[in-house]
């Protein structure tokens, strides 16, 4: 059986070590944790993880070579909003935009 986790992480830029790990599986199940070990025991027996930037980004600080099969939603993003390609992610429950006033 084929099986995701949506995945995230938060890297400090003064050691560039993992401080925070996210992750929700494709039946509901959701982790949010400062823990490799956690992280890592959650997403054992997963087949694809997908974040944004996933390739460039996250898995230079998780070291998991080819453990899994990776979806990036950056490459899918454009495809997604072509009028906006480069939009902002949401944080803190607010969408960012470059326009003021909305």
């Amino acid at each position: 059986m084929k099986s995701i986790c949506f995945v995230d992480t938060e890297v400090s830029e003064f050691d560039n070590i993992i401080q925070d790990f996210g992750a929700v599986k494709e039946n509901g199940d959701i982790l949010h944790t400062k823990s490799s070990f956690d992280f890592f025991t959650f997403v054992n027996n997963i087949q694809f993880l997908c974040g944004h930037n996933i390739i460039n980004h996250d898995l230079k600080y998780l070291g998991l070579g080819d453990t899994f099969k990776y979806i990036d939603t950056l490459y899918l993003s454009p495809l997604l909003f072509p009028e906006k390609p480069y939009h902002k992610l949401v944080k803190d429950e607010k969408l960012l935009t470059d326009e003021s006033g909305k």
